[in-house]
């Protein structure tokens, strides 16, 4: 836990940029990083995020909202996602950022957000951050847990 340091939000969106093979200069604002995906990201970059993030395509393709064989079919594709997928990106790769930044290491932050947490009512944070509800409870949680308050 960083209890002397605040939550670098910026840093945060420079981090899920990263997460996603984009480039985003620090102090990135939520809107910034949303433009900069919605604008390079594209259907091979998104195979990058799904390996990084050790997922399987099908559950990849739930959680991003896309149907498995579009994703298989484009995985080497390098025009660019449309900005309702990019965006859905961004919040899952700002979650994964946040865990990793939360538990202190990215391998750590991926585990959880794989496993049933007490915090959420014994259900999968990665299974929650499809829609965007689900991803303020799994951001709210991993708040809590940086402040110590996690009940």
């Amino acid at each position: 836990m960083h209890a002397a340091l605040p939550l670098p939000i910026h840093e945060l969106n420079r981090d899920a940029l990263h997460l996603l093979g984009l480039r985003g200069r620090k102090g990135s604002t939520a809107r910034e990083a949303a433009e900069v995906t919605a604008g390079q990201l594209t259907w091979r970059g998104l195979e990058i995020f799904r390996k990084r993030m050790a997922q399987n395509r099908p559950a990849f393709a739930a959680t991003i909202d896309v149907s498995e064989r579009t994703l298989a079919r484009r995985a080497e594709d390098s025009a660019n996602v449309d900005r309702s997928i990019a965006e859905r990106a961004l919040r899952i790769a700002r979650i994964v950022a946040l865990a990793a930044f939360v538990l202190e290491d990215d391998g750590d932050g991926l585990a959880w957000l794989g496993a049933p947490q007490p915090g959420l009512a014994g259900k999968v944070p990665m299974d929650l951050v499809a829609s965007e509800f689900g991803a303020r409870e799994v951001e709210e949680l991993l708040l809590r847990i940086e402040h110590g308050i996690y009940v």
